[in-house]
């Protein structure tokens, strides 16, 4: 394990991400990706396959509407996790415990952002999910409205600063066109995106601008949260 994957699992450590779940931004967010979900297993037969990727103990399947009958879950996490899920112990920069074109639904929540190498994390998504299989990615936006607007100031967006006790972690900031750019290069097409909020920090607090924009705001909410479809093989 990586000194980067080290101090990303000392910081995410399962309380910690129990406790972010439950704020009002991060919450709006799991509801969308359950959404997305939960359309899928709708809109499929049978039992279908869900993977998660570094749950921390807080897990998508428990907001679904679907019952348990309708999927399999399994999680992968670089910490050990006590629960009553199935969850396999992996360093997800490396190669997943999965076999190839094993998974329905991939969920990575705010990971993306946290990994160096890009190009091997999307690869392992287009190896272990099945064709026509469907990942769905949230991550912080590095283009936010207040973050463009800063920017002209010359101020540097909020996800790039080196300092913050956990934004120092996020490596790999992206926007919404970055990210989809590079679910294209791994032949996995957007099909649908959204955000949480558009918000506005202040000193002490966030100030909610507008909850859930509509689509074509979610280049300058705050989280980026996509669902994409394997179509078609990218590069090696």
């Amino acid at each position: 394990m990586d000194e980067i994957v080290k101090a990303n699992v000392r910081r995410y450590e399962s309380s910690v991400v129990t406790n972010y779940s439950k704020e009002p931004l991060h919450a709006i967010r799991f509801g969308i990706v359950a959404e997305y979900v939960d359309s899928e297993i709708a809109h499929r037969s049978g039992i279908v396959s869900i993977a998660e990727l570094a749950p921390g103990g807080v897990y998508i399947v428990d907001r679904l509407a679907a019952g348990s009958e309708r999927y399999e879950y399994v999680g992968i996490d670089a910490a050990k996790v006590d629960s009553g899920k199935r969850i396999m112990q992996a360093d997800l920069t490396k190669t997943w415990p999965l076999e190839d074109n094993a998974v329905d639904v991939l969920v990575a929540l705010e990971i993306i952002e946290h990994v160096f190498d890009t190009s091997r994390f999307l690869s392992e998504i287009r190896r272990v999910l099945r064709p026509g299989g469907m990942v769905v990615i949230s991550t912080p936006n590095l283009a936010s409205l207040q973050d463009r607007i800063g920017f002209l100031a010359g101020r540097a967006p909020r996800q790039t600063s080196p300092l913050h006790e956990y934004l120092k972690l996020h490596i790999r900031p992206f926007t919404l066109g970055s990210l989809r750019e590079s679910l294209g290069a791994f032949g996995l097409k957007v099909e649908a995106q959204r955000s949480n909020a558009i918000i506005w920090r202040s000193r002490k607090r966030a100030i909610l601008l507008w909850k859930r924009p509509p689509r074509f705001l979610t280049g300058i909410g705050n989280a980026l949260i996509v669902s994409a479809r394997l179509s078609s093989v990218g590069p090696a």
